[in-house]
């Protein structure tokens, strides 16, 4: 009988217990399953569900969950570089011994993959991003209930190619769980390079050949991949079930000769007529549509065949369940904007609500952006297409038909710096998740003292700028200022879902929006003054923001203080990366570079606690520019920054100095203790025995003798 009490055994319940892994990562699910026995049975699964083997590459779009474990393993030499040719009594050798281990059915020797196989059936994701052993490759063929399979392409090449073993794993692995796979992603599975007269013989296969099974794919991602031949064929009867394609540069034929089953009318003709009816009214029935249940497609770089318009022709305007759109196309040839335009999207795409183009010809006439958007009749949740200077008609009509549902959107692509439409889409959009804006000038927002209602907002990406006149010499905020600043952090304080707080990156288009010379007085880059990320300037109101994981700030000339780089890491704990972007006098680059991120000893103090501080970037300034004094108490003169940091190098060194002084003192005075206490046990020795011995002495002078 269970003696515990009711709350820990209430605990123990599964409904809890699945409530309780929302808020857990990868290391708490493992600490947990060493709790008790039930927690065991519940969480083990979990430690297996999800496991990638090696560091995905930087141009990898893959979002891990938290559970992903990340397994990283030496190579295998035994299985790479093997040697692609054998002897016949080689290969007749090797056949002996694996029917050998098959029959005596011999466990894997690798202790990782003993453990990893009786855990095969919890597994329900697997990442492969690197091929250098075949042990991955195994523990997924040992799998059989994998939802979502990512694979990197294995080599043909005759000196660096992966053995046999890696592609018969693979087969197995795809054939084993084609019943429950939902997800494929595929990396590097181009081929289109291997023209040796050495290659020739070999077969090309591709985990798309064993997908023409997989009844329950519903997602499929290719990356610098190359489809053709018969892996075309195979393709095409995958698309049918698809209901998310991602591609990334990829070459395919969209044109596929077997699928046009009648030329296009010649100019002057009339319709064709059906082959098997001789009345001249019939015309030959439209194909079907290939990817009819497709409901997200994300196309960048297709390299099609035999023109770029067959991406419009043979992708995008066969989906007619599409939902969400992103198309980058940028071949010449191609003005991706014009083509989307001429169809009617309400015909074509019905259920369409998310809308992202890109290509070199970006530029379409304000009539024609108008257009579109009159003709979509659903809300939509982005609508973004590259256009340099949007009409007043057109943002009235987003704000009019759309605002509700918005969840993205992009205002760079505006004529002027548009802080008032910024503004309103900040207070109007409730459903925002999303925005980035060139600049929003801090002044106006104050003085509307209107509610961001945008209360689901995950990044916001733009400079903020806050207007102070007298940009000059020892300039310094004063307290109605940083009362004002205090004002902006509020309006930040409220955003709780903020996982991206961006402040850096439109800096650059904020200041380029006048044509004044970069030299001259009157550019915008004299004037523009940033929000400080002070704690005595409101930077504690945003103690809120558990959730925020990158942080982009312009610092100008303020120096970072350390104080607030610790209040960072100790209210934001999920915070991963911080950048920054300063303006330094060219002259002492060099000798202040602790007192920013890019070097020094903040961006290894800040590596140290799990925070990177990639794309921090500076730009020098001379002394005869007009602001090069900075803001007096806060970031005072760089002469006197300098002096300050050789002050604190002159200070460590003298506290290593110190300490290393007291450490040898210790040392010496434990050595000094240590050698007197062994002294004086040594003495009492000595002490005892000669006692015990005087005793014993005395005793046998005492016995009587026998005559």
């Amino acid at each position: 009988m269970d003696n515990s009490p009711p709350i820990l055994r209430a605990i123990e319940l599964p409904e809890i217990l699945f409530a309780i892994t929302a808020y857990l990562d990868a290391r708490d699910v493992s600490t947990c399953s060493l709790v008790c026995r039930s927690f065991h049975s519940f969480f083990i699964p979990l430690v297996w569900i999800d496991l990638h083997f090696g560091k995905p590459s930087k141009t990898d779009h893959l979002q891990s969950t938290p559970l992903s474990r990340t397994i990283l393993l030496k190579a295998d030499s035994s299985t790479l570089n093997a040697p692609k040719t054998m002897t016949e009594d080689e290969n007749k050798e090797q056949e002996q011994k694996q029917e050998q281990e098959e029959k005596e059915d011999t466990p894997p020797q690798h202790p990782f993959l003993k453990v990893a196989v009786k855990n095969a059936a919890s597994i329900r994701s697997l990442a492969i991003h690197t091929q250098d052993s075949v042990l991955p490759l195994t523990l997924g063929a040992a799998c059989t209930s994998l939802k979502a399979i990512r694979l990197q392409g294995l080599s043909l090449h005759p000196q660096t190619g992966h053995s046999k073993d890696h592609w018969d794993q693979c087969k197995l692995m795809m054939r084993r769980n084609r019943a429950q796979l939902q997800s494929l992603s595929l990396i590097n599975w181009n081929y289109a390079w291997i023209r040796t007269d050495s290659m020739r013989g070999h077969i090309r296969w591709s985990p798309i050949l064993r997908c023409t099974q997989c009844w329950n794919l519903r997602s499929l991602t290719m990356e610098n991949c190359r489809v053709m031949g018969r892996h075309l064929k195979s393709f095409w009867i995958i698309c049918q079930r698809l209901e998310k394609l991602v591609l990334d540069q990829v070459y395919i034929d969209l044109i596929q000769p077997s699928l046009v089953k009648k030329k296009k009318n010649l100019p002057g003709q009339g319709p064709q007529m059906n082959a098997t009816s001789d009345d001249p009214t019939q015309t030959t029935p439209a194909p079907p549509p290939r990817f009819p249940r497709l409901q997200e497609l994300i196309a960048r770089r297709i390299y099609a065949a035999p023109h770029p318009k067959a991406q419009f022709d043979g992708l995008i305007a066969q989906c007619p369940s599409l939902r969400v759109l992103e198309w980058f196309s940028y071949d010449g040839r191609l003005d991706p904007a014009a083509e989307f335009c001429e169809r009617s999207i309400t015909t074509t795409w019905p259920h369409l609500n998310s809308i992202f183009i890109e290509g070199n010809k970006d530029r379409m006439s304000n009539e024609l952006y108008a257009k579109v958007l009159k003709s979509i009749e659903l809300p939509l949740r982005q609508f973004d297409i590259k256009n340099f200077d949007i009409s007043s008609e057109s943002f009235d009509l987003l704000k009019a038909h759309h605002f509700n549902s918005i969840e993205t959107i992009d205002l760079r692509h505006c004529h002027g710096d548009r802080s008032d439409w910024a503004l309103e889409v900040l207070t109007l959009c409730p459903n925002l998740r999303r925005i980035t804006a060139k600049v929003i000038h801090a002044q106006d927002f104050i003085k509307a003292n209107k509610p961001w209602v945008c209360h689901r907002l995950q990044a916001f990406t733009i400079f903020i700028d806050m207007g102070f006149p007298d940009n000059g010499s020892n300039r310094q905020l004063s307290d109605q200022e940083l009362e004002q600043c205090r004002t902006v952090f509020q309006k930040l304080a409220a955003l709780k879902e903020l996982s991206e707080l961006d402040t850096l990156t439109t800096y650059t288009q904020a200041y380029n929006i006048a044509n004044w010379p970069y030299n001259d007085p009157r550019h915008l880059r004299y004037s523009l003054v940033p929000l400080p990320m002070r704690l005595n300037a409101g930077l504690d109101l945003l103690a809120g923001l558990t959730k925020l994981q990158k942080l982009f700030f312009w610092g100008g000339k303020h120096v970072v203080h350390m104080k607030e780089l610790v209040w960072m890491t100790t209210n934001w704990k999920q915070l991963n990366i911080i950048s920054g972007g300063w303006r330094v006098l060219s002259q002492t680059a060099n000798n202040v570079q602790d007192r920013y991120l890019w070097a020094g000893k903040l961006k290894k103090w800040l590596q140290e606690q799990g925070i990177e501080t990639t794309g921090s970037q500076y730009e020098f300034y001379n002394d005869n520019e007009l602001d090069r004094v900075d803001c007096g108490d806060c970031c005072r003169l760089q002469e006197e920054v300098q002096e300050e940091v050789q002050e604190e190098v002159q200070e460590e060194v003298q506290e290593e100095v110190q300490e290393e002084v007291q450490e040898e003192v210790q040392e010496e005075v434990q050595e000094e203790v240590q050698e007197e206490v062994l002294e004086e046990a040594q003495e009492d020795v000595q002490e005892e025995v000669q006692e015990e011995v005087q005793e014993s002495e005395e005793v046998v002078q005492d016995v009587p003798t026998n005559n």
